[in-house]
C-alpha cells in the first residue's frame, strides 16, 4: 500500500506527525483514536492528542526546559510516554530514557553524564528520583527537578487534562523532597498552559532543527558496557519516511499493539512516530503485554490487527495452550523484532493464528527500518506446507538504506555473494554516535557511514533478503536486550567472597538466553552473591534487571 506524496518533508518529529501521511491526515483527527490504555481503558483522540503535546510542551517551557536541554526517563508505558517524548521534541529538548526498574546506579551512569535539567517517573519512582535529583544537582552545580508523569488518567477532552479530579502529585510521601529539588507535576504543567495554548504555533517547533537531538537511549552496541546513543529528528524523520511507502502500519484504521517498553527503540519508534504518522490506533500496554494470556485478551479486547511482539513473546504463542480457544479474528498480521527467529517459529505461529508472520531488524544505533518482511512478501503464511524461501530472514533493506556483509577479518573485504559476514548499513537514520565515546563512535561507524551491527549476516543475492546467524561479541541476548557479560562480572568481583567470575549466555526457553555466573571463592569466601533484588551488596553494585545471573561455584576449590 502506497502513501500518497507529499513535499518538503518536515524536518522534526512533532511536524512531520502532526501533518500526517499527507496534508489531508488532520480531518479525522477528532475523532480518530490514537492511543488507548490496555491498563485502564481510557484514551485519547488525534485531536486531544496535539492538544496535550502541545500544552505539554508549553508546560515544560514554562518550567525552564529549553532547546538542548535533557529530561531523564524511567516512566511507565502509558498515554504519557509518547506525549512526553513529543511535548520534548517541540522545544528542543531530548529525552534520556533507561527502564523502568532502574536502580539509582544506573541513573547515575547513563544519565547523570547529561547533565538533566529534570528526571522523569511515575509515582511509585519519586521517593528514589527525589534523591537522584539531588545527587545530580549536587555533582553538576545546576537544579535538577523531579517531574511526576501522573497525567496518564486522562479521557478525551480539551487538552487531555485529568479527568478523575485528582490533585497534582506529591509523590509518595516517604520522603521529603529536598529542599534543593522541584518537584512537578505533568498533568498540573499541561492543565496551566492548556487554557491559553497556539497548539499550530507549538507544534511548529520554532527554533528545532532536524539536527537537534531527540533521544539519549543506552545501547549495549556492539560490544561492552552501555553506551549513550545520540539519536536526532533527522533519523527518526528518515526512519518514519523509509518505512511508511511499505504499509506494514496500513494507513488508518489498523489498531497497533506491540508490548516493547517506552524505553526500548521499537518502543519509542511505534508510539510516538509511526503509528502517529499514519494515524493508526496504538493500544498502549506494559512492557511484555502479560505473556501470552495478556497478548490475547488485548487482542479480543481492543480488535487489534498488528501484532509487533519480541521473539521470546512470539516463540510462546507457537506452543501455548490457550492460543486455540483465543479469539483472534481481527489480526491481520504478526511481526516479530529484537533478534532473529527461526522459520519454523514463524510457521508454527502463522498457522495457530491464521495470519502472515514477519520480521523486523535494526538497532538503537540505526533504529529500525534497516530491513523488514514487507507485507507483500511476509515470511510465513498460515496453511503453507513448509517454509518459503525467505523463512527466518529479517527481510529487505527498507528505502533509503545501503547493505554490505564484509569478511570478519582483516581487510573487511566484501564476502562474495552469498557468502557469510559481519553485517553493515548505512543510511540517514543511523546514530550521530556515542555520548562523549569517539573511541566507541569510530569503531562502531567507519569513515565512510557504515554502521558495525556486530551481527553474523549473510545475504541472498537473488531476492536481497538478509539472514541473521549470530552475534560476532560477546554480549548476551537476553529477550529484546543486549547484556555485557564484563558488566555483570565486575558486580559479581565486588561481592566479598569472590575471587573470578565468568559470566557466559545460558539457553533459556523464554529469552533465548540468560547469563550464567561461574564462581571461584576466597578461601573461607561465603554469603550470597549479588542477583538482583535479593543482594545484600551495597546499591552501587547491584544488577539492573536482565544482567542478574545464576551462579554456580566452578568447584568445591577456593582461591
Amino acid at each position: 500500500m502506497g502513501v500518497p506524496e507529499a513535499t518538503p518533508y518536515p524536518t522534526t518529529v512533532p511536524q512531520l506527525v502532526r501533518r500526517g501521511h499527507t496534508a489531508a491526515a488532520t480531518d479525522a483527527d477528532a475523532t480518530t483514536v490514537a492511543f488507548i490504555s490496555d491498563a485502564t481503558g481510557r484514551s485519547l483522540t488525534y485531536a486531544a492528542l496535539w492538544a496535550r503535546v502541545a500544552a505539554a510542551a508549553a508546560g515544560l517551557t514554562a518550567a525552564g526546559v529549553r532547546r538542548g536541554d535533557v529530561i531523564g526517563v524511567a516512566g511507565p508505558s502509558g498515554l504519557d510516554a509518547p506525549v512526553l517524548i513529543l511535548a520534548a521534541g517541540a522545544v528542543g529538548a531530548a529525552v534520556a530514557p533507561v527502564y523502568t526498574a532502574a536502580p539509582a546506579p544506573e541513573w547515575h551512569r547513563m544519565v547523570g553524564p547529561l547533565r538533566p535539567v529534570a528526571v522523569a517517573g511515575g509515582r511509585d519512582a519519586v521517593g528514589m528520583l527525589r534523591s537522584i535529583a539531588a545527587d545530580l544537582a549536587a555533582a553538576t552545580g545546576k537544579d535538577v527537578a523531579v517531574l511526576v508523569l501522573d497525567g496518564d488518567e486522562v479521557a478525551d477532552a480539551g487538552a487531555g487534562a485529568p479527568t478523575d479530579g485528582a490533585p497534582p502529585a506529591e509523590g509518595d510521601g516517604a520522603t521529603p523532597a529536598p529542599a534543593t529539588v522541584r518537584e512537578l507535576s505533568f498533568a498540573a504543567l499541561i492543565a496551566a498552559a492548556a487554557p491559553t495554548v497556539d497548539v499550530e504555533a507549538v507544534l511548529a517547533c520554532p527554533g528545532v532543527t532536524a539536527d537537534d537531538t531527540l533521544l539519549l537511549p543506552a545501547s549495549s552496541g556492539t560490544t561492552g558496557p552501555p553506551k549513550v546513543v545520540r539519536i536526532t529528528h533527522h533519523a527518526f524523520v528518515a526512519c518514519v519516511q523509509s518505512m511508511a511507502p511499505h504499509g506494514i502500519v496500513p494507513l488508518g484504521g489498523s489498531v497497533v499493539a506491540a508490548p516493547f517498553p517506552m524505553y526500548h527503540i521499537a518502543g519509542a519508534l511505534v508510539y510516538a512516530a509511526i503509528v502517529p504518522y499514519m494515524r493508526a490506533t496504538a493500544v498502549v500496554l506494559s512492557p511484555g503485554g502479560g505473556g501470552v494470556p495478556g497478548i490475547l485478551a488485548t487482542t479480543a479486547r481492543h480488535r487489534v490487527s498488528m501484532l509487533i511482539l519480541f521473539p521470546p513473546l512470539l516463540a510462546a504463542l507457537a506452543v501455548h495452550p490457550a492460543v486455540p480457544a483465543a479469539d483472534v479474528s481481527s489480526l491481520d498480521a504478526v511481526w516479530v523484532g529484537g533478534a532473529p527467529t527461526s522459520a519454523a517459529t514463524e510457521m508454527a505461529v502463522a498457522t495457530r493464528l491464521g495470519v502472515p508472520v514477519g520480521q523486523l531488524y535494526g538497532s538503537t544505533e540505526g533504529l529500525m527500518a534497516a530491513g523488514s518482511t514487507w507485507p507483500d512478501r511476509m515470511n510465513a503464511y498460515p496453511g503453507q506446507a513448509s517454509a518459503v524461501a525467505r523463512g527466518g530472514s529479517v527481510g529487505i533493506p527498507a528505502d533509503g538504506v545501503e547493505v554490505r556483509i564484509v569478511a570478519t577479518t582483516a581487510p573487511h573485504d566484501d564476502v562474495p555473494p552469498g557468502g557469510a559476514g559481519e553485517l553493515l548499513f548505512r543510511s540517514d537514520q543511523t546514530m550521530v554516535g556515542y555520548v562523549d565515546n569517539p573511541g566507541a563512535t569510530a569503531a562502531a561507524m567507519d569513515g565512510g557511514g557504515w554502521l558495525h551491527t556486530g551481527d553474523l549476516a549473510r545475504r541472498d543475492p537473488a531476492s536481497g533478503a538478509v539472514w541473521v546467524l549470530d552475534r560476532l561479541t560477546d554480549t548476551i541476548g537476553v529477550g529484546a536486550f543486549n547484556v555485557s557479560p564484563v558488566e555483570v562480572e565486575a558486580v559479581l568481583r565486588a561481592a566479598p567472597g569472590v575471587a573470578d567470575v565468568a559470566v557466559v549466555g545460558a539457553p533459556h526457553d523464554q529469552l533465548r538466553f540468560v547469563p550464567h555466573a561461574f564462581v571461584i571463592r576466597t578461601a573461607g569466601g561465603g554469603g550470597r552473591l549479588p542477583t538482583g533484588r535479593a543482594s545484600s551488596a551495597p546499591p552501587p553494585t547491584r544488577c539492573g534487571r536482565g544482567q542478574r545471573p545464576s551462579w554456580r561455584p566452578t568447584s568445591a576449590r577456593r582461591a
